[in-house]
């Protein structure tokens, strides 16, 4: 098993063993000889899935952080609630078709206008992000001091995640091209 978690060929591919190999001199020219490019291709393929996999589980590392502030969010929210300190603000955390989302809503409550149904009815209101992977101050404006001191707390850590899914995601397209290249030329 390489380090990539590709087949015992690829194993055969260590970086120290790469640099050797591509050496100009006549014992790696001697080397080189006997190279199967199939193995070559197929460790190539290995070591591409094994970076997929990794992103992968780096995107859902990044979710883990987040929905852990999360949770301190909604906890610190909670304490407040039960102290009867109003508070409007939520926030959402999760990985959607391979997306990391992190997102903050206010509650909202309307009248019911239909005559069959009294009082008001709930929902969750998106607040929309003023920067490219973080919430402004601004985007907070009517919410409680406690709850924007909240936001604060908690903001720079989900747009560090925010970041970081970004860069990852644009290496897992760009990985899934190098596959499909390294496919492509297999058959």
């Amino acid at each position: 098993m390489s380090e990539y978690g590709g087949s015992s060929s690829s194993s055969n591919y260590s970086l120290d063993h790469l640099h050797t190999l591509l050496a100009v001199n006549d014992e790696a020219e001697a080397e080189r000889s006997g190279i199967d490019l199939a193995e070559v291709s197929a460790a190539l393929s290995d070591a591409a899935d094994g970076m997929l996999e990794e992103i992968e589980r780096s995107i859902y590392l990044a979710a883990l952080d987040s929905r852990t502030m999360a949770d301190l969010f909604w906890e610190e929210k909670m304490e407040r609630f039960a102290a009867g300190d109003p508070g409007k603000l939520g926030i959402r955390v999760r990985v959607n078709r391979g997306t990391l989302e992190v997102a903050y809503f206010r509650d909202a409550f309307v009248r019911n206008s239909d005559s069959m149904r009294k009082g008001k009815t709930y929902y969750a209101k998106h607040i929309k992000r003023s920067g490219k992977h973080h919430y402004n101050a601004r985007d907070f404006n009517g919410a409680e001091s406690w709850e924007r001191e909240l936001v604060a707390a908690h903001e720079k850590d989900h747009a560090k995640n925010r970041k970081i899914f970004y860069e990852l995601s644009k290496a897992r397209t760009a990985l899934k091209e190098v596959k499909k290249v390294i496919e492509s030329h297999r058959k």
